[in-house]
């Protein structure tokens, strides 16, 4: 039997053509499911938040139909108690709207339950004004009707995982609106838009979700935010204005976490303590709370996503901080570590919040089987330590 001598060739190259072919209808059919996803699922590709992968993230909201919205609610006049004009300082980025809910305010029928309004400022920082999630106010209604309360009104928003802070008949969070971070301000009694400061900005992570995460915080008449990239900005609270802003990652050289900033900024005295998680003594960061100019920089830890705590233990004023590798009590005055606990979790997943348990001890715990732990602080003689 006699081969032609291109048969081999006429056979590799039938063989080549074939897989082009398997690997274009791969191709078609990839293409096919990802338009499907995009158009019906709303979903988009994006990288996650290191940069490097790629991954679908959700493609809503619909941030024509809501800034069309937002701009309609923009043209009723504000309540009275909202005096304050809307939109960001005008030296800073120009206002980044959301929708607001067109139809406005629901009814309110007779009889209906009405908001109480807290004492003035009363809830000015994450979890409340301790930070431990206790409300100890009388001025609440509980014989809630069996059908429940009725709803004041609703209030579409960006993306993003901050909670509100409330005071002075406002309402404050931090947004991820398009690809700016927003901090906005709502009025309380309707939910209408007061003001909003934004600047360019996105996080996005596949697992954790995309949009900033640090609830902001009120402290006479001011507002500290911080977004999810380091951006941190001091804004008056009344009207959005910019007094001073930082990006703690950048000027203190360190790497964003996974899931990104989450830590609320905490006032402490005249200062505003941030974790930027730097080395070389950038870890835990004082910035004068009425400049903005550095006061103070210690330690070399990796930073979690707990947010700081101003505490007494054992008789001794003190800032708890739980980090990617420990739990501690520092000076607030200058970041000196009193005693320190550790608290090595899974790839440094320290998210949950710190509890008091009395005057001494504090609670700690994690997930991923990580479980929990009750340390006790004493002080003798001056020196503050943790109970062995």
């Amino acid at each position: 039997m006699v081969t032609h001598p291109d048969a081999g060739r006429l056979k590799a190259w039938r063989y080549t053509a074939l897989m082009l072919k398997k690997i274009a209808v791969a191709t078609a059919l990839v293409v096919i499911v990802a338009a499907a996803l995009y158009q019906f699922a709303g979903l988009r590709v994006a990288l996650d938040g290191s940069g490097k992968w790629p991954r679908f993230v959700a493609r809503t909201p619909d941030y024509d139909e809501l800034e069309a919205d937002r701009a309609s609610q923009h043209q009723r006049p504000l309540p009275p108690a909202a005096d304050a004009p809307v939109g960001s300082a005008p030296s800073e980025a120009p206002p980044a709207v959301v929708p607001g809910d067109s139809a406005g305010p629901a009814p309110v029928v007779a009889g209906a339950v009405r908001a109480v309004a807290p004492p003035r400022g009363y809830w000015p920082d994450f979890r409340g004004p301790e930070r431990d999630g206790r409300y100890v106010e009388t001025a609440i209604r509980t014989d809630w009707p069996r059908e429940g309360l009725p709803r004041l009104w609703r209030q579409p928003a960006g993306l993003g995982y901050a909670s509100f802070v409330v005071a002075d008949g406002r309402a404050f969070t931090i947004e991820q609106r398009r690809q700016q971070e927003v901090v906005a301000a709502y009025d309380v009694q309707t939910g209408r838009e007061v003001w909003t400061n934004g600047w360019e900005g996105e996080f996005i992570e596949g697992m954790g979700g995309d949009g900033p995460r640090a609830t902001p915080t009120y402290h006479d008449g001011r507002i500290y935010a911080l977004g999810a990239l380091g951006e941190l900005r001091c804004l008056i609270a009344r009207t959005g204005a910019i007094v001073w802003r930082r990006n703690i990652l950048v000027e203190n050289d360190a790497p964003n976490l996974t899931w990104g900033m989450s830590a609320a900024p905490l006032i402490v005295d005249e200062n505003v303590i941030v974790l930027p998680g730097g080395s070389g003594g950038k870890s835990v960061v004082a910035y004068n709370k009425m400049t903005g100019e550095p006061a103070w920089k210690a330690l070399d830890d990796r930073q979690a996503y707990t947010s700081p705590m101003l505490v007494t233990l054992a008789g001794a004023r003190q800032i708890l901080v739980v980090s990617a590798s420990r739990a501690m009590g520092l000076t607030p005055g200058e970041g000196r570590v009193l005693w320190e606990y550790p608290w090595s979790t899974q790839m440094g997943i320290s998210v949950a919040q710190p509890l008091l348990l009395g005057n001494d001890r504090v609670f700690l715990s994690a997930g991923y089987g990580h479980g929990a732990a009750v340390v006790e602080v004493s002080q003798t003689g001056g020196a503050v330590a943790i109970a062995r």
